[in-house]
């Protein structure tokens, strides 16, 4: 492992290398530091302490010949989009890998788009800090034959979708409470034997609160059970939403939530920041949303904002959208 700083100049490694691009309080950052690397000989390049930010990470892949990203889908994106992409040596990169939220499948087409000889593919993970990191993993062989999957078990890991209520397992295709169990699971919540109960069943399984589907030996995730959007009694999952308007090329991120309505209950609220500011209007999301959704998918409510806001782990946050965060930040059509 190296510890590197902006002025320090050292020779590209011929061993796999990976930058860190991950907090340590973070399962995949602790894990990847303190267990992978000194198992499998990888080499981690740590940057100046603060903020990450795009030059960094390209200086230290070109100063350290990095063979591996290890990334969370936001700063994928903010990498691909980078000005200056293309003024760096990054041809030692082979493969991108991480994980904390869904890889859309317009993701891997940009990675693939601009960095042609890189591939996804350590692995695309799902999992939590309460199963130690494991879950789902997508690799190679699927990262473009099922690109809106999460991935097939990980070794050692069983996975069933379960009826929330009932928790009992359900069939192939049926949307429901995704529960894994493994020998990395782990024992409870510190002093929170309540949590416990509510997250762990007598069997061991650990249900995760994300919804998802099975379907041919891949897990779908739908999004989180408090993300669901019922709309006039039709379950509405925002990721499906993602998926369609981070394929507009004005956009730059995404995030869609559901918000109080009298009658419907909830409506579904979409909200945007523009690659280029002023450029598209609420009719224009709109209109690419109907050209592939149902219609009452299609947001009713689309605001655009100078950014999203994320915690330290790359996830949005999307309780702070909607009426939590002040109106004067949003500029809403």
């Amino acid at each position: 492992m190296a510890t590197a700083s902006t002025d320090q100049q050292s020779p590209p490694t011929a061993l796999p290398c990976s930058i860190s691009a991950a907090p340590m309080f973070h399962v995949a950052g602790l894990n990847c530091s303190l267990v992978l690397a000194p198992m499998n000989g990888l080499t981690i390049a740590y940057p100046p302490v603060g903020k990450w930010r795009e030059a960094t990470q390209l200086e230290l892949t070109q100063r350290y010949g990095a063979t591996t990203w290890a990334l969370v889908p936001t700063q994928l994106w903010r990498l691909l989009d980078w000005p200056g992409l293309g003024d760096y040596d990054l041809s030692s990169l082979k493969t991108v890998g991480g994980g904390s939220a869904v890889w859309a499948p317009e993701l891997l087409r940009r990675l693939e788009e601009k960095l042609p000889w890189v591939r996804p593919g350590l692995a695309l993970g799902y999992g939590m800090t309460e199963t130690n990191g494991l879950g789902t993993s997508l690799r190679l062989d699927g990262t473009y034959t099922h690109p809106d999957s999460i991935g097939r078990p990980s070794a050692t890991v069983q996975v069933e979708i379960r009826d929330p209520d009932t928790r009992v397992a359900l069939p192939d295709g049926q949307v429901g409470e995704i529960a894994m169990r493994s020998g990395a699971t782990f024992l409870g919540y510190w002093r929170n034997p309540e949590a416990t109960d509510k997250a762990l069943d007598a069997e061991r399984w650990y249900h995760t609160g994300d919804f998802g589907h099975a379907r041919d030996g891949y897990v779908y995730l739908e999004g989180r059970r408090q993300d669901l959007i019922i709309r006039g009694g039709e379950n509405i999952y925002p990721v499906e939403i993602e998926n369609r308007l981070i394929e507009h090329p004005g956009l730059a991120e995404v995030a869609v939530v559901g918000i109080t309505h009298a009658t419907l209950g909830h409506e579904v609220a979409a909200y945007v920041v523009e690659k280029v500011p002023g450029t598209l209007t609420a009719a224009d999301i709109r209109d690419w949303c109907s050209a592939a959704l149902a219609g009452f998918k299609v947001p009713s409510q689309v605001t655009f904002v100078p950014d999203l806001p994320h915690n330290a782990s790359g996830k949005v946050l999307k309780h702070l959208l909607g009426t939590d965060r002040p109106s004067s930040d949003f500029v809403q059509e």
